[in-house]
């Protein structure tokens, strides 16, 4: 039973190695979309600009490609990221799991040594109780 909470401490550990792992992959993931974000109001402002300006009109053209370039590789990072996450969930919700696993089994180990030191107990109220008994029944007490 010793070994119950040296288990739970490292499962534990490996949790908190997971969530902090998930964790990182869901702030990449923020950090990524906010830079589509960026990017979109940055295209939009720059469109404006181009509106404004017959001269920009021509280099607009290939800022727009460049920008819906950089788009498209940040929503395949985002996409990959997002794998990542969903991985990431599992072997968070697995970890959590095994844990809760060696819990249980020392919440019953627990729980079998209070029955078992109950049962030892009521067993020396009994003896008490029937020595008692007999003493008071014995020949010769009044």
């Amino acid at each position: 039973m010793k070994s119950l909470p040296t288990l739970i401490r490292l499962r534990q550990g490996q949790l908190d190695e997971k969530r902090l792992i998930l964790t990182r992959v869901e702030t990449e993931a923020a950090s990524i979309v906010s830079r589509i974000e960026a990017l979109d109001i940055e295209v939009a402002c720059e469109s404006e600009v181009a509106r404004g300006d017959a001269n920009s009109v021509y280099g607009y053209a290939s800022y727009l490609a460049m920008a819906r370039a950089r788009r498209s590789g940040l929503e395949s990072r985002l996409s990959q990221v997002r794998e990542l996450i969903a991985e990431a969930a599992e072997e968070v919700a697995d970890a959590f799991r095994e844990m809760k696993r060696f819990e249980l089994a020392q919440t019953f180990a627990e729980q079998r040594t209070a029955a078992e030191s109950a049962r030892r107990e009521q067993v020396i109220l009994d003896d008490v109780g029937l020595t008692g008994y007999r003493r008071a029944r014995a020949p010769g007490r009044p």
